[in-house]
């Protein structure tokens, strides 16, 4: 692999040349001791390898590696007393192939039992990921871009289909010199022979880094491919292997060339496989789409003068799988150009029937079982062939209860709804083999229709409604059979009962498209856009699997059934909030006996109540992110104007919008509407999703998504990725230790030290200690900080606790003196409200044995100090100060940020701790104390808990039990942990100035004295 041309151009170039001069990067952790590598040796390769034919062929395959370079053999007693440092050795194993006898495949996931009972890690467990992730990250849309492609095709449109491999993909990668060593393996020999190791030169099959690495090139090839086939027909230069590609019949059958000559195209890459889709009217056309990807592929890896060593496969062009075609078998689906339709390969639905018959002929012969581990493999095959089969999504509930369940065997005799979905498996895989699934029903598409429903323990009710096609607006409700009701009045009141909420849910759904298919009557392919106010309904349909309701895996069973006889595309199934849901929820709820008790003379006193709560949804919004909102609106409007554009975009045409939206965003990215700097991807983003919720705030619908769903519309959203590839990265601050906030305090003690400096000292103890966020203890120095929901503690909201006369805690009254007050044991802050909406939080530190860098002296001394001045207004904030003069002032943001960028100075964090400046903040209090917690050895639960990061699992309830978890974790916060930030280096060479520190090994002066 070299780039070389166009692909020199590429964005990934420089990392391409990088790997092709000095091969892949392999680390693979710590090395391994000589023992390690000798019990490795002794474990040898994997049992499938001992095979003779598989052992010999093996050999002959590592014969021609070593004779082309790619490998080396060493015998093991010539390295045994200095083996490499990278050494590690891993089994070779022989696995079954369609094209040949065996594949070989390195196992660098087994981890090694040792003499002593121990584990050695594998190979891929230790390997540090330092791989692009970018390319990769393509491999799972591959194969959804190839039905798009398809289900996008006109109807007489023919889409041309050709595929080409990578020949022995990954050898084409050269590792690092001196880390191959980390891909050894022991040759398979006769007995007695000495020990041979193989080491390969190249990246081997089975690392986990491997594919990363080989995305990285082969997705350059194929952006480059794309670049030559945006070129005019013509320009190219036939490529030596262009031939194989367009000598198929269909392709002769075209005219030579047509005068209009835009066409469509899709250029693809799985790993090492290439594919190229072209809807083409000219044999011209087909010949330059076959050129390009060609081109682009030698681009990056450069061709061979010999043909049989050539990158590009020439076993695979005589096999004809290069050769543009209307049918073509593409990432195990075999696909039709014609009718853009698509089925499991042939071959792999054979084998997959012939398994699922011989699964039900002996679970009704017998009572053998099925291992799970060959359950396992079939079931992920399933999934697969489902790809194409929408219908089977919904059958694979009772497959997931028991891959949750793992038995070491699977008897079907005893479970007859997996018994009955595998035969609807096989049903559905035999009759698509007769009728393929067109392309069209598997994408998603502009919603035909709209159906809304709700369900109550009374009945279901729903509305039908059309949107891009026409349809009788329906409204429907079915009361729930006696016994329906009465189990799920088991389940709620806590009995054994067999239906839960959730499902009458679900039933509902299947309800609603049951009366949808009345009501629509839809064609073939027709896109539907189901609303449910049950988040688990609408997970279960988006998956059509439920894992833990067998009920609602029969349901959606059902539900899948009926649109595959409908040919329906894909559901688009979206939440809506239960407050938002009237509509439906009241026929679901009006077989009930509760609206019939309210008399009529009351009625207006419920709506009051609705009303008010109303009120209530619309005062939740946070007073900072509406008035964000409102002056990106004002922006906007602003910058419609002039182009004659609705600001809500009514009946404005898509592309129009669309061209306003991303204008909009550029003038905001530039800084137009701000200080005129040009500002990060995610400023922008939040100006475009102002201008969508506050065009959906006034007509229900936000244009700057896709319809029903959260996703924005792809222009807008690769215009983003676009500048965020951009934006510099974002440098996060880091921890501060302990003695950041003590110096501060002892600036305070200082003589002629000013209230202000005594306030900021203590208060950025008090931060450290109990984790607070920047807001809760100071005044925001800017206008914007007095919206935000965090609001800073007050005096009302400290409380102090001394101990009884038996021990225990007491609260200390809040007149006590300041004598007493300084003798607390713990104190409590109580938060009203905070930045995650958790309101009513009490966190508590006790005494940690030092009367001056203590949390609750620092906090007893502010106490004590706004006490005096305050006149009884216990609302004053711990944020306020008052100098010698009586001035009220308040501890701002800012004063606490320029003293721990002061104090990390003093104490020569950069030199010492390779922490700089820079990024020191005021978040680094927070992030420091809970840097200390973990170290000191508190558990995520107790520092989640100190630190009020909100969690379902975790509430505060009463001071008492915050006292008795958090005893004793002020002290251990204390101990200081000398923090060294392993990044430092890129600034500062810190290496010498901790070498030359003095030893510290805890041991005080006077205790040394004593």
């Amino acid at each position: 692999m070299c780039p070389k041309n166009l692909a020199l151009h590429h964005p990934a170039a420089a990392t391409l040349l990088k790997y092709a001069s000095g091969g892949c990067p392999a680390n693979t952790g710590k090395p391994w001791t000589r023992e390690e590598m000798q019990a490795a040796i002794d474990r040898g390769p994997h049992v499938s390898a001992l095979d003779p034919e598989a052992r010999e062929q093996l050999q002959q395959e590592v014969q021609d590696k070593v004779k082309k370079g790619q490998a080396r053999l060493v015998l093991w007693d010539e390295i045994r007393n200095q083996p490499p440092k990278e050494l590690k050795i891993s089994p070779i194993a022989m696995i079954p192939h369609k094209s040949r006898n065996f594949r070989a495949i390195l196992d660098l996931s087994f981890r090694l039992r040792l003499k002593n009972g121990g584990f050695l890690p594998s190979v891929n467990e230790n390997t540090m990921l330092e791989a692009p992730a970018g390319a990769i990250d393509q491999l799972g849309h591959s194969l959804s871009r190839l039905i798009h492609a398809m289900a996008e095709a006109g109807p007489e449109d023919k889409v041309f289909m050709a595929k080409f491999d990578i020949k022995d993909g990954f050898w084409r990668l050269n590792c690092k010199e001196g880390e191959e060593w980390n891909f050894a393996y022991v040759l398979p020999q006769a007995e007695g022979e000495p020990v041979r190791l193989v080491v390969p030169s190249s990246l081997q099959m089975g690392w986990v880094e491997s594919p990363p690495n080989f995305c990285a090139a082969s997705e350059t090839a194929r952006d480059v491919a794309e670049q030559y086939t945006e070129t005019p027909i013509g320009s190219l230069k036939d490529n030596k292997f262009v031939d194989y590609a367009i000598g198929n019949e269909t392709v002769k059958a075209l005219p030579k060339s047509v005068a209009e000559n835009e066409f469509r195209y899709l250029e693809e890459v799985y790993v090492d496989d290439f594919m190229a889709l072209a809807i083409a009217v000219s044999q011209e056309q087909v010949r330059h789409v076959a050129n390009a990807l060609l081109t682009g592929i030698h681009d990056v890896f450069p061709e061979d003068d010999v043909d049989e060593d050539d990158p590009i496969s020439l076993k695979k062009l005589q096999q004809l799988e290069g050769q543009f075609a209307l049918h073509k078998e593409l990432l195990g689906f075999d696909f039709d150009g014609v009718l853009k339709t698509m089925i499991l390969s042939t071959k792999k639905r054979e084998i997959l029937l012939a398994t699922l018959h011989k699964w039900i002929r002996s679970a009704s012969r017998s009572q053998m079982g099925i291992p799970f581990q060959e359950f396992e493999s079939v079931t992920s095959k399933l999934r697969h062939a489902f790809i194409a089969i929408p219908a089977g999504k919904g059958l694979m509930t009772p497959f997931n209860k028991l891959l949750q369940l793992r038995p070491p065997v699977v008897y079907l005799h005893r479970n007859k709804p997996l018994l009955q979905v595998i035969k609807d498996c096989r049903d559905l895989l035999r009759e698509a083999t007769k009728s393929p699934t067109p392309c069209q029903e598997l994408v998603l598409g502009e919603t035909d229709f709209v159906g809304v429903k709700d369900a109550s323990i009374h009945g279901v009710g729903g509305v039908v409604i059309g949107d891009k096609e026409a349809c009788i607006p329906t409204v429907f409700r079915m009361e729930w059979p006696e016994d329906i009701k009465q189990e799920v009045l088991k389940t709620n009141s806590g009995q054994k009962g067999k239906i839960t909420n959730s499902d009458l849910e679900c039933a509902g759904l299947l309800l609603l498209w049951l009366v949808m298919e009345q009501v629509c009557s839809p064609k073939p392919g027709a896109n539907f856009a189901l609303f449910s106010d049950n988040s688990p309904t609408v997970s279960w349909a988006n998956r059509m699997a439920a894992r833990g309701s067998l009920v609602a895996g029969e349901l959606l069973r059902a539900l899948t059934l009926r649109m595959k006889t409908k040919q329906a595309s894909p559901l688009t199934t979206m939440h809506i909030a239960g407050q938002e849901n009237a509509m439906t929820d009241i026929p679901s709820r009006s077989f009930g006996k509760l609206l019939d008790r309210v008399p009529t003379v009351l009625r207006n006193s419920y709506a009051g109540d609705f009303r008010l709560a109303d009120a209530g949804f619309r005062d939740g919004r946070v007073a900072s992110t509406t008035q964000t909102r409102e002056a990106y609106w004002a922006s906007w409007k602003a910058y419609v104007q002039p182009l004659g554009v609705d600001p809500h975009l009514q009946n404005t045409p898509f592309t129009e919008a669309v061209r306003a939206l991303t204008g909009f965003a550029a003038r905001v990215r530039i800084g137009g509407f701000g200080r005129g700097r040009t500002v990060k991807a995610d400023t922008v983003s939040t100006a475009i999703s102002a201008v969508g919720k506050e065009i959906s705030l006034a007509s229900g619908h936000n244009p700057t998504k896709l319809k029903f769903s959260d996703k924005l519309l792809p222009r807008i959203a690769q215009m983003l990725d676009g500048w965020r590839k951009d934006d510099e990265p974002v440098m996060k601050k880091l921890p501060v230790e302990v003695d950041i906030p003590e110096y501060l305090v002892k600036i305070g003690l200082a003589p002629e030290a000013t209230e202000m400096m005594k306030a900021s000292g203590d208060l950025a103890l008090v931060a450290y200690y109990y984790l607070l966020r920047i807001g809760e203890y100071t005044r925001g120095s800017s206008p914007r900080s007095a919206k935000k929901q965090t609001v800073d503690y007050r005096m009302r909201d400290v409380v102090f606790f001394g101990i009884d006369e038996y021990g225990g805690l007491k609260q200390i009254s809040r007149k006590e003196p300041d004598e007493v007050i300084m003798t607390a044991q713990c104190a409590t802050l109580r938060l009203d409200n905070q930045k995650n909406g958790w309101r009513n939080v009490c966190v508590n530190h006790h005494h940690n044995g030092d009367d001056i860098f203590c949390p609750v002296r620092a906090l007893g001394r502010r106490y004590n100090h706004i006490r005096k001045r305050m006149q009884n207004n216990w609302n004053t904030p711990l944020s306020t100060v008052w100098d010698e003069k009586g001035k009220k002032m308040h501890v701002t943001d800012k004063i606490i940020r320029q003293g721990l960028k002061m104090a990390a100075t003093v104490l020569e964090y950069p030199e010492h701790r390779g922490i700089p400046v820079e990024r020191i903040d005021t978040h680094s209090l927070r992030i420091g104390g809970a840097n200390a917690l973990h170290l000191a050895g508190y558990s995520d639960r107790e520092i989640q808990k100190m630190g009020r990061w909100r969690s379902d699992t975790f509430k505060e309830y009463v001071r008492e039990q915050l006292s008795n978890f958090s005893e004793g974790m002020s002290r251990s916060m204390s101990k200081k942990f000398e923090f060294v930030n392993i990044e430092g280096g890129v600034c500062h060479d810190i290496s010498r100035t901790v070498m030359g520190m003095e030893y510290n090994n805890g041991v005080t002066e006077v205790a040394a004295t004593a």
